[in-house]
């Protein structure tokens, strides 16, 4: 039996987690094999991991549009991972030390280009160019 926890995070982040480009069969197949929210981020780093080796497995045979497309992904869900993952502050930060990463390797390689963009004093952020 699934905990109340990951039970509350599948049915209010679900549409989010999609909306943001997490493959509906992935966010299915994953949240499937969480029982216990202790669970959460290491399954989603897990499918990420994937998505990230398909990525740099792309990137190496010059194929930018499916490794910018793979390397997304997997930022993406490296991030939901340790979204509110707060209670274990070692796996929160690497999930998002591998979003962070994967992120910036996809940039040059969506469609529009993304470029990361460093602000004095507010950090870092994200940003793809119009068309």
């Amino acid at each position: 039996m699934t905990d109340a926890r990951v039970q509350s995070a599948i049915a209010h982040w679900g549409p989010r987690f999609v909306t943001n480009g997490v493959a509906l069969t992935d966010f299915e197949e994953v949240t499937a094999s969480i029982k216990n929210w202790e669970e959460w981020c290491a399954a989603w780093s897990a499918r990420a991991a994937l998505h990230e080796g398909m990525g740099r497995d792309a990137l190496a045979r010059g194929k930018r549009l499916s490794a910018g497309e793979h390397l997304q992904r997997a930022g993406v869900y490296y991030h939901f991972g340790k979204f509110v993952f707060v209670h274990d502050i070692a796996q929160m930060r690497a999930a998002h030390i591998k979003a962070v990463e994967c992120r910036r390797l996809a940039l040059p390689f969506l469609d529009p280009p993304g470029e990361r963009v460093a602000i004095p004093g507010n950090g870092a952020v994200c940003r793809q160019h119009d068309p």
